[in-house]
Order: structure tokens, then sequence, then C-alpha cells
């Protein structure tokens, strides 16, 4: 299947429902978005100034739309929305337009126009948005299989099972979800683990269920903590959910560690592990930081309060990492190393290089297995 000819002279909404329905593989559909149409760098700079043309949206439900081959620049598109978004919230009727350009209910009949442009409906804007996404994805993940096949490979034991990863990410849809894990997880979530790139949610959620194939521990995912209001300085600060303090000590019950991921306020991961068998909860910071111990101090507090025994809380002040993006990784690894002595020691850069690796085969181990 060749993604250029079949797509060739389609309008913009066109290729978007192909791709969809198609699903190709990374290396074809990340080579296509490369040669797909930009508008100004196609007519040169004339077209170009779209970047800071007057955007004029007006209601047109009869407007009959071109055929549009080409997605305008980014920023044009990012602005076309966003003033949108702001002259519907302007309505009597408050309108959901959602920030990745996807679906945007209640807002049908809008067209566009850009001076000396041209006029471009709402949905055709949605799906320059998106191809952009998209495009920008692929980026992510083709930076992962170059990782994987100039640094990984060189490093480890199993160059074998490195090979049948990387063609499996280079032929795979990019958000194919992965089945089994008990929650939506696409390949794409998967692309953050290459090495110098901060850990998302999805990829920690993930490698959890691998922690818990050892049968004797159980993961409380909480959202992101935000630092403590000021506004609020005198009033008790709730960290955690009675939820989550139930799904603790439901854990706590049943299995011996409870593993518990902080996402501290979206920028820096640590972690508690809860050991029903010690009664001791650990603390780690990959960074060792005042500020971040003192705000999991207060996480770990507020279960101790919440268990029927009493717990000690212990601070464990390494290992520490030397860059600025591998927390999670090292988060990763003091769970790991919690609940098995299979967890690797090395922290040195070809280690952590190592470990990332070893983070990603064991989650794709685990969608192997369904």
């Amino acid at each position: 299947m060749k993604l250029r000819g079949l797509l060739r002279e389609r309008d913009v909404r066109e290729v978007v429902a192909a791709l969809k329905e198609i699903q190709p593989g990374l290396r074809e559909v990340g080579s296509f978005l490369a040669t797909f149409q930009v508008l100004g760098k196609a007519v040169g700079k004339a077209v170009g100034k779209a970047v800071g043309k007057p955007l004029a949206w007006r209601l047109d439900t009869n407007y009959v739309s071109d055929n549009v081959r080409y997605r305008l620049p980014e920023p044009t598109v990012d602005r076309a929305l966003e003033q949108l978004r702001e002259k519907l919230c302007g309505e009597t009727e408050e309108i959901q337009l959602d920030s990745d350009g996807e679906n945007v209910g209640g807002a049908d009949g809008y067209v566009l126009s850009i001076e000396k442009i041209g006029t471009y409906t709402r949905e055709q804007l949605e799906d320059m948005k998106w191809i952009w996404n998209l495009q920008r994805t692929c980026r992510r993940g083709l930076s992962l299989c170059s990782w994987l096949n100039i640094e990984v490979k060189s490093l480890v034991e199993e160059p074998v099972a490195v090979g049948l990863a990387l063609n499996e990410f280079l032929n795979a849809w990019p958000y194919k979800v992965i089945p089994g894990f008990g929650f939506d997880i696409a390949m794409a979530d998967l692309f953050c683990i290459r090495g110098s790139t901060w850990l998302n949610d999805d990829a920690m959620r993930a490698f959890s269920v691998f922690l818990k194939s050892y049968k004797n521990n159980a993961t409380v995912m909480i959202p992101p903590v935000k630092k403590p209001s000021r506004k609020n300085s005198t009033q008790s600060n709730v960290l955690l959910q009675e939820k989550q303090l139930a799904e603790i000590r439901a854990g706590i019950s049943t299995v011996q560690y409870v593993l518990v991921p902080i996402n501290l306020s979206g920028v820096h991961w640590g972690c508690l592990v809860i050991d029903g068998g010690s009664k001791t909860i650990q603390m780690y910071d990959s960074m060792n930081s005042k500020k971040n111990t003192k705000r999991l101090k207060a996480i770990a507090l507020e279960i101790v309060s919440a268990l029927p025994d009493t717990y000690t809380v212990l601070n464990i002040e390494g290992p520490l990492q030397k860059d600025g993006d591998s927390c999670g990784v090292f988060a990763c690894l003091h769970l790991w190393k919690s609940v098995s002595s299979d967890a690797p020691t090395d922290v040195s850069t070809a280690g952590i290089t190592k470990l990332r690796w070893m983070l990603l085969y064991a989650i794709w181990k685990m969608k192997c297995r369904w």
C-alpha cells in the first residue's frame, strides 16, 4: 500500500478518514506525513504570511467546502481554533472545543476566512490539527526506534528481542490500543521510554501491571499532586481521596506491598512503598529534594492515619538521578527492587539506558501475552 498514491489529490478530511480506517504503520504514516503539503512551505512568502493574517469566523450552514489538499501551518490552525473557542464561549450556550482539534460538538456550520488565503470549515481545521498531532507522535515513535537501533542494541544481551520490538513499533499504527492492561494504552504511550525523555502516566501504569505479575503487590495510582495553595494555608490540605485510601487498605490486606507512584505537579516522579510485613512506608525521591520529600511525607502521613496498624515512615536517600528526565525511570526501579530481586542495580549512564530498555521490554512482553 502506497499512501501517497492512494491519498493524492484528496481533501484533508478524506486523508484523515482514510488514515483512521487503514491504520498504517509508524514508518509508513511518518514518511507520508513528512511530505504532506504545508501551504506556506509550498507557495512561499505570500501564503507563509498566513501565520499572521487576520482570521474571521462566521456561521454559514450553506457553505460547500473546497477540496483542500494541504494543511495550514500549525500556528495558524491553533490560533484559528482558539479564536473559535473564545467566540463560542461568549455565546449564550457554552460549547466545548477539544484542545487536540478533535470532535467539537455544537460548532457545526462555522467557516473560517483568511484574507487572500482561503476559506475552511471548522471540520477541516480540526483535521489539520489532528494531522499535526499525528506527525508529532510519529516523530516521537521514530526517535524511539532510532534509540533502540543505535543505543540499545549495542548494550544489551538480547539484541534479537530489541530487533523484534523495533520491527513491531515500526509497523504498528501509533494509536493502536494495546489490550490486556485494564486501561486504555496505545503504542504511542510507550514512545516516552526512550532515552532523555520523561515517563508519562500511562507508561508508569503499564509497568505496574508487569510488577503485579510477581503476585506480591498492588499499585494505587493517584492524580498528580499539586503544590499546596497559599490561599488555604490555614486550612488542612487533604492530598488523598477516601477512595484512594480505601484502595490502599484493601491492597495491604491481601498482598505485602502497595506501590504508589506519585506525579508531583506534573513535572517529577516520586513514589511510596507500603510494606505490610515490616509495617513501614518508604518514601523515595531520586533527587532527594527537601521540597519533594516534604510533599511525599505529607502523603505518607495521610496514609499512616488511615491504616489500622501503626506504620513507620522511612526516607530512602538513593540512588540519585544525574539528569533531568529520568525520575520516572528511577521510581520504577525502586518499585521493582521493593518487590523482586530481579531488578537491576546499575545506575550508570549505560545502566540507565539498559534499564529503560528493560522497562519497555517488560511491558512489551506483557503485551505479547494477550
